[in-house]
């Protein structure tokens, strides 16, 4: 025996498509219980690879298809990895599987029939009974739809319990499974809401359900996202004689609201879609905040180049750009808000993405639809004008009573600037009550000539932009003006004797630091200065004072100057001798 798998490419389904051959045709062949085949594509953002789906009990691969109850009439087919629904539990499915009944039922009412069943406990077969329960019985936190071949009815059944029928109607006339072998045509679809069954003997979906029923799927029934969809059946005994056996040749599973109309003998190629957009949370944005949506797929998706994300901000059409994500089921877009963008009754997302020279393929290499399905509501995302941003420059030129100042204006703040410049103070902080310089223009870099300063002095500047909104400041800088030499003058010497005589000075102005020393020098040579005469110091720093000059030589002449020092240096008055 031997295993040739197919692989269709469907996009956004999942698809039991199995080849066999050398399998002996006949029914009663021996079973091969756990057997696996390949399914062809990815789910919700699960990967089939290798051998991904299980057959339990005794059912077996013929054909194209698989027979899910072979001799011990009891059997199933699952997904051999999970499948991930959104948090509504929707999902749609389509199935072709040709069935017969057993002329026996009336006298051994065996429950022989087939269930599409979705279970979150694992990929299992029910338990088996006297009476075979479609294979069903037994098998929690799950839901099934029950074709119930020896009785024609429709059936949903939940967790196991196939004593317990939470809807039933009967099959149409038109459909009926007699002992003929038939291929039949089953969907299942569910809203979060409503689930619905249609059976048809056609690949034509019928427009009327045949069974609806509104019903929670997360109320005690799947017990998680993540679940395993596929197929169990049950027939007769074989001490019954004849044998209702179920073949399943298709399976069709998208894990959202998308009907399945499959035409005969063809894989219908469904996009694979994207099943919500995560927006930014409510709330004012700002220039330079960041609106971050997330593209939610039904499969993992491949990125290539820079796909966009149109949304509108105000009137004006912007682009969210890719930013990550590629190989997983979620993509990340990202636009950060520019000056001048504004809206204040909430932004909106476009339709459809843009893949902007660049691609966004499933796992199967095929593109994907670029619809955005299920936008989250951007009513409460606005998008606010601001204070422009300013940032201060380095004040530079420094001089006693002069320097340079600047700033720039990186952003408007989505309004006109109307006036700009730099604020200056002896103070921290300074805001326009303070001494203000405007320079004409709106954005960009820009210098100011601060005049006026006093020398040796300490300032504080900031860069300033106004528009409607307010004034935003730069950074605070300071820098401290250029001090001089003091100045000082030499009053003419008095009380003149001998040996003695008085002397002295005034300091009209400390040039801007502190006078850290002053007084009269003299000599007996012209010139005299700190280095190389006589030093008298007074106490003091600006105004006048005098030095009494003693133990001089008489019938000498003096040579006297007053000096004053500060950081500068020291400055000296006149001479008098």
């Amino acid at each position: 025996m031997w295993v040739q798998r197919m692989r269709s490419k469907i996009s956004g389904y999942l698809v039991l498509s199995v080849l066999i051959a050398a399998l002996a045709p006949a029914l009663t062949a021996a079973a091969e219980p756990m057997q696996t085949s390949e399914i062809s594509k990815v789910l919700a953002g699960t990967t089939f690879s290798g051998s991904n789906t299980q057959l339990n009990g005794s059912a077996f691969f013929s054909g194209e298809g698989a027979i899910l109850n072979g001799n011990n009439h009891f059997g199933g087919a699952f997904t051999q990895t999970p499948v991930t629904l959104d948090d509504n539990k929707g999902f749609s499915a389509y199935a072709q599987i040709t069935s017969n009944s057993s002329s026996s039922f009336q006298t051994y009412n065996r429950d022989g029939g087939f269930a599409f069943v979705l279970q979150t406990n694992g990929k299992n077969l029910g338990i088996s009974p006297t009476n075979l329960n479609f294979g069903y019985g037994g098998i929690l936190h799950s839901i099934a739809v029950v074709v119930d071949v020896e009785n024609n009815r429709i059936k949903l059944m939940k967790n196991g319990d196939t004593g317990s029928v939470l809807a039933s109607e009967p099959i149409s006339s038109s459909y009926l499974i007699s002992t003929t072998p038939e291929t039949k045509h089953l969907w299942v679809e569910y809203d979060g809401s409503e689930l619905s069954v249609r059976l048809a003997a056609t690949t034509s979906r019928p427009e009327t359900a045949d069974l609806t029923l509104s019903i929670d799927l997360s109320d005690g029934i799947l017990n998680g996202n993540s679940v395993y969809a596929g197929f169990t059946a049950s027939s007769h005994l074989s001490s019954c004689g004849e044998i209702a056996y179920h073949k399943l040749n298709k399976f069709y599973f998208d894990s959202k609201i998308a009907p399945i109309t499959p035409a005969t003998n063809t894989y219908v190629q469904v996009l694979t879609a994207v099943n919500n957009v995560t927006v930014p949370a409510d709330g004012a944005y700002l220039v330079g905040d960041s609106l971050d949506f997330s593209v939610k797929y039904n499969a993992a998706i491949t990125v290539t180049g820079t796909p966009l994300l149109p949304i509108t901000i105000g009137s004006n059409l912007v682009n969210a750009s890719y930013v990550s994500g590629s190989g997983t089921n979620t993509l990340l877009y990202r636009y950060v808000v520019q000056a001048g963008d504004s809206d204040l009754d909430g932004i909106s997302v476009g339709a459809s993405l843009s893949l902007n020279g660049g691609s966004l393929k499933d796992p199967n290499n095929d593109n994907v639809s670029l619809v955005l399905n299920n936008v989250g509501s951007t009513t409460g995302v606005n998008v606010e004008k601001s204070k422009p941003t300013v940032t201060t420059t380095t004040v530079s030129a420094i001089a006693t009573t002069t320097a340079t100042a600047g700033g720039n204006v990186t952003a408007a703040g989505g309004d006109a600037v109307t006036e700009r410049g730099v604020v200056y103070a002896t103070n921290t902080n300074p805001t326009l009550s303070d001494s203000k310089l405007i320079v004409i223009g709106t954005t960009g870099s820009y210098t100011a000539a601060l005049t006026g300063l006093t020398q040796g002095t300490t300032y504080y500047v900031r860069a300033y932009a106004t528009n409607a909104v307010g004034t935003s400041y730069g950074s605070e800088v300071s820098f401290t003006t250029n001090a001089e030499l003091p100045s000082v003058t030499t009053t003419a010497v008095t009380e003149v004797t001998s040996t003695t005589a008085t002397a002295g000075g005034n300091v009209t102005a400390d040039g801007g630091g502190v006078v850290t020393e002053r007084g009269v020098v003299y000599s007996t040579t012209s010139d005299p200065n700190v280095d190389d005469a006589n030093i008298l110091e007074v106490t003091g720093t600006t105004g006048s004072y005098t030095a009494a000059l003693i133990e001089l030589t008489p019938g000498t002449t003096y040579y006297v100057r007053a000096y004053a020092t500060n950081a500068v240096g020291t400055s000296y008055g006149s001479e008098v001798s």
